[in-house]
């Protein structure tokens, strides 16, 4: 990996390296697979651990809060840390610094945030599962990549910031609210085995 990067084949842009993936980062993905195969028994034997389950419970009822919030949440802080410091240039002594201070508030600020939108993350009860038709699936997965490729491909500037919202949005709402929906195809057996929807 170490001589991948370089070589030069790895770019200071997480942007360039991911489209397409460049090769260290190929690299990394195998090593991390094979891996996590070779550790598979000792993680799975530390997985029936209390504390290992809680932790994972805990880190995992909020996994996406922090996916999500963890970029806005730098953001804020270093829009707050100029209004009284310069920013030190990336790389320098004076930056690597600042980091463990910065990694720190940044965690403390996504742990706030994903307390409040945890709660979105906890799976909702289904009593009567209905699906969109087909066409509304069709019509919203391609609303949904449309954006996002448009996006990896221009970057993100705010004319397509606002596309990707109003994409996203419309796929939601088609989804989750149409009222053109049907019930998925269940065996006549399989379904007369299921007890009765509760009302």
């Amino acid at each position: 990996m170490g001589l991948l990067v370089i070589l030069g084949e790895y770019s200071a842009s997480m942007h360039t390296n991911q489209w397409p993936p460049t090769l260290p980062l190929a690299v990394l993905a195998v090593i991390q697979a094979a891996l996590l195969t070779l550790l598979h028994r000792p993680l799975t034997a530390i997985m029936e651990t209390r504390p290992a389950q809680a932790n994972v419970f805990f880190l995992g009822s909020r996994l996406m809060s922090v996916y999500l919030w963890h970029v806005p949440a730098i953001v804020l802080l270093t829009g707050v840390q100029l209004l009284w410091l310069p920013m030190p240039d990336p790389g320098t002594g004076a930056w690597w610094l600042s980091r463990p201070i910065f990694v720190v508030a940044v965690l403390l600020v996504v742990w706030a945030i994903s307390t409040v939108t945890k709660r979105w993350e906890s799976p909702q009860p289904i009593l009567s599962p209905r699906w969109p038709s087909d066409a509304v699936t069709v019509i919203a997965v391609a609303l949904f990549v449309f954006q996002s490729l448009a996006i990896s491909s221009y970057g993100l500037d705010l004319p397509l910031a606002v596309l990707g919202l109003v994409c996203t949005a419309i796929a939601v709402v088609l989804t989750g609210g149409s009222s053109n929906v049907r019930a998925p195809d269940v065996p006549s057996s399989t379904a007369e085995a299921m007890p009765p929807s509760p009302r």
